[in-house]
């Protein structure tokens, strides 16, 4: 009997111990430094260009179609002498050298551009559109459409716009509003750019898209009078030749301001914009840098 009470006394002393030195589980209190009713409050979105769907839209598509920029390849020599490069390393030197071989295509939509069009650019970088980032933003005329959306979208993005391009926009808006198809528009876009210096933003992109596309294989790089006149002939001549490219891009800004934007209607023109997605949107650059036209 005895033993037997010892026995238990043994069981108790061990259970004990193994408790003792069993971890000890802290509660933890997590609402504990919250703010009461954190779980309900709804923060809104920003109302900023970048957080408005038309508004992005808009901007990214004039980046899209609207910047040529000659990517930097330095450190690339020497990077492609090392040996063992990993798949995703090759890939990248590999696109890199296809930028490369695109540099003398750079170099002459500069050319197009400043002779042509008395554009400013800098070295291998024709920008449209955008305002140039060291030139102070004054605001510009307020022109209003009858539709009221549309103004407040004007008034989101204009800051982004240089002037020239600002009113520019408004114009084709209005057509839209006064119910004017497409090729109507393009017609009067055409008719107004016969004189070099009258040629619209939307107008000069686009010639300099039909070069960047090769839809256009005669070149001309010099900058005699001669050379500048079968350039200048060029010019006209592919305004009537690619009517429907230019119209595509006039549908496109149609589209989106009437908010049936269609994503695989860009595939298009996704050779134009390749350096742009894969490096604009994926890096801290400045959206404005572009050399405004005086």
């Amino acid at each position: 009997m005895q033993n037997s009470q010892e026995h238990l006394n043994n069981q108790k002393m061990q259970r004990k111990s193994i408790q003792k030195n069993k971890p000890q589980q802290k509660c933890i209190k997590k609402d504990v430094g919250k703010p009461a009713g954190l779980d309900v409050i709804k923060l809104e979105t920003p109302k900023v260009w970048s957080c408005l769907n038309v508004e992005r839209q808009l901007i990214e598509y004039f980046t899209q179609i609207g910047r040529h920029v000659y990517l930097s390849l330095a450190g690339i020599k020497k990077n492609s002498q090392k040996e063992g490069l990993s798949d995703k390393a090759l890939a990248k030197l590999q696109k890199y050298q296809a930028i490369y071989q695109n540099k003398s295509m750079y170099s002459y939509i500069e050319h197009i551009a400043q002779s042509l069009f008395n554009w400013k650019c800098q070295k291998l970088s024709v920008v449209y559109f955008f305002r140039n980032d060291r030139t102070s933003y004054n605001k510009y005329q307020k022109i209003y459409l009858i539709n009221e959306k549309w103004n407040q979208i004007i008034k989101n993005i204009k800051f982004l716009l240089n002037e020239q391009f600002y009113f520019e926009l408004i114009s084709i808006l209005k057509m839209f509003e006064s119910n004017y198809t497409t090729e109507q528009i393009c017609d009067k876009l055409i008719e107004q750019s016969k004189e070099l210096d009258q040629v619209p933003q939307i107008i000069q992109n686009f010639f300099i898209l039909l070069n960047k596309e090769k839809k256009i294989e005669q070149q001309i790089h010099g900058a005699s009078c001669a050379q500048l006149e079968m350039l200048k002939t060029i010019y006209l001549n592919s305004l009537d030749n690619h009517k429907d490219q230019l119209q595509i891009i006039i549908e496109k800004l149609r589209q989106i301001m009437y908010e049936n934007w269609v994503p695989q209607f860009i595939q298009q023109y996704d050779n134009v914009s390749f350096e742009i997605q894969n490096k604009i949107f994926n890096d801290d650059s400045n959206l404005i840098f572009q050399s405004d036209k005086e």
